[in-house]
């Protein structure tokens, strides 16, 4: 019997992991196989892999090794991109993070939202019969329907710390160099509805 098979990449798996296996248990009920890894714990074993879909995390020059490898043993390669859904400067990260060249070489590139896929489409018409507008699974678990997962240990958060205010260290709009009108108009922003906060 023909059995199906998806090998997931993994880059941070505090970070991924729990999308992950909501997307497996998805793939599984549809007939899948599922296998997590990093990317080079997939790689060191890939002559040791029976054929399968690998779905990468990003399609950069970096990947294009492994990508020519796993065509070279058989497997199907598609990818998502978890930066694009995320950034400020959508086309300004469509520029950076789209390698023309491995994009050529992938099957299939699923996008989390409407605008990057049209923005993608435009610039590159003739490659838009391979690029699929599916979601992500980093937003559905965020969803009421499925957020329930982590009641437990948000109750755990809340018994531990009382009330409290999160303050998110990461700043999506920072992480690339940005000139400093760029800096202040953010910040400027941030600050601002800040100060709207009451603490009773």
């Amino acid at each position: 019997m023909y059995i199906k098979r998806i090998y997931v990449v993994i880059e941070n798996w505090k970070r991924e992991v729990d999308s992950r296996i909501y997307f497996a248990i998805k793939a599984a009920n549809a007939g899948y196989e599922v296998f997590f890894g990093k990317k080079y714990e997939i790689y060191d074993q890939l002559k040791n892999l029976e054929s399968g879909i690998v779905i990468l995390k990003s399609f950069g020059p970096m990947n294009s090794k492994h990508i020519d490898e796993f065509l070279k043993n058989g497997h199907a390669v598609v990818s998502w991109d978890e930066e694009m859904f995320i950034s400020t400067d959508l086309e300004e990260l469509i520029t950076r993070r789209i390698y023309l060249e491995n994009l050529k070489k992938i099957d299939k590139l699923f996008l989390s939202g409407p605008r990057e896929k049209e923005l993608i489409e435009s610039k590159y018409p003739y490659l838009k019969e391979k690029i699929f507008l599916t979601g992500h699974p980093r937003i559905d678990v965020l969803k009421k329907r499925i957020n329930s997962i982590f009641d437990e240990d948000a109750e755990k958060i809340k018994k531990k710390h009382g009330d409290f205010i999160l303050i998110v260290s990461s700043f999506n709009a920072l992480n690339q160099l940005m000139v400093d009108y760029q800096i202040d108009r953010y910040f400027g922003s941030l600050l601002k509805n800040l100060d709207q906060i009451t603490l009773d």
